[in-house]
């Protein structure tokens, strides 16, 4: 019934997922804290834009794994860029990329998506939706 806009980056090396549990005795509650640190190669005018929206936004951010599952990071709250920088080295072979901190807290672990195949995490959904390539 809604609609939404996608957009994928491929990344490789230099990106993690971690997920933390944080329970209180004395309250007698547990969150989950998940943080995706993201490493985006090669700054542009388009990615900056993009990187901007980011921060300005509480994304929902889909996590495919190498074996072709995906979960999404933020399924209610969202997550929230806490940081980052772009880098642009002097040397050629330095680093021209973007390092994006991610955090998202939630009730439980990254929801995984049920049917995602490698190269598509939205296999397994009725209405897929379109996906820009960032």
């Amino acid at each position: 019934a809604s609609t939404a806009d996608v957009y994928k980056f491929d990344l490789k090396g230099g990106s993690t997922l971690e997920q933390s549990i944080n329970s209180s005795r004395e309250n007698g509650t547990t969150s989950i804290t998940q943080t995706l640190t993201v490493m985006l190669k090669k700054q542009d005018a388009a990615t900056h834009n993009q990187v901007k929206l980011l921060a300005y936004g509480r994304p929902h951010i889909i996590v495919e794994y190498e074996d072709g599952s995906a979960a999404v990071v933020g399924l209610y709250r969202g997550a929230e860029l806490t940081g980052g920088t772009a880098s642009l080295g002097a040397n050629l072979q330095d680093a021209n990329n973007y390092n994006l901190p991610f955090e998202a807290e939630e009730l439980d672990f990254a929801n995984f998506l049920d049917g995602a195949v490698k190269g598509d995490p939205f296999a397994g959904l009725t209405n897929s939706p379109s996906v820009t390539t960032g």
